[in-house]
């Protein structure tokens, strides 16, 4: 018999024991001192060494096939951009590019900061809180970030509330631009 089967062997009987002492057995638990010893003379006592890989030699052949590089390496931009399926000539809608620039974080932690992360119309302090336009993105580009323009409100119910008032005034502009 070799190591390994002897070592498979005394981990089958272990869990045998493990199973009659149902209440002992907790996994995770880890063991006395009493109890590591008496598992260290047991294993001593079979001659059981435990597998390992510690001390072994690589073979060559095992070195190269360690060190080859990965099927997908070097592949970054595999099907990506102009080669992705979905690609539309790398437009991203300015809206886009606004909101998630460096820019607009900046003007959400200022107002947030300078309204000491507190609800404009309610009073509530922390929570849910979103930095909101006085007056609208869409219709005052050139107040977007204007910090004097921001005013925090917490989500529901004053933002939601802003937001329907919000939209009845973008509403009214687009009519009368097309009514001129």
């Amino acid at each position: 018999m070799d190591g390994k089967t002897d070592c498979i062997k005394l981990r089958l009987s272990l869990k045998v024991n493990m199973r009659d002492n149902l209440g002992r057995f907790i996994k995770g638990h880890r063991l006395s001192e009493e109890s590591l010893k008496k598992l260290s003379d047991t294993v001593k006592a079979k001659g059981v060494i435990p597998p390992s890989r510690r001390g072994i030699k690589m073979s060559e052949e095992s070195k190269v096939k360690m060190h080859h590089p990965a099927w997908n390496k070097g592949t970054k931009g595999y099907k990506a951009g102009k080669l992705h399926y979905n690609w539309k000539g790398g437009i991203t809608p300015i809206n886009v590019i606004l909101r998630t620039g460096s820019e607009y974080i900046n003007w959400r932690i200022a107002v947030f900061e300078r309204d000491y992360y507190t609800c404009q119309m309610c009073g509530k302090v922390g929570g849910y809180l979103e930095a909101d336009h006085i007056k609208p993105w869409s219709l005052y580009p050139e107040l977007r970030f204007d910090i004097n323009n921001g005013q925090t409100l917490c989500k529901i119910p004053c933002h939601n509330m802003k937001t329907k008032e919000d939209r009845k005034e973008v509403r009214l502009a687009s009519l009368r631009s097309i009514l001129k």
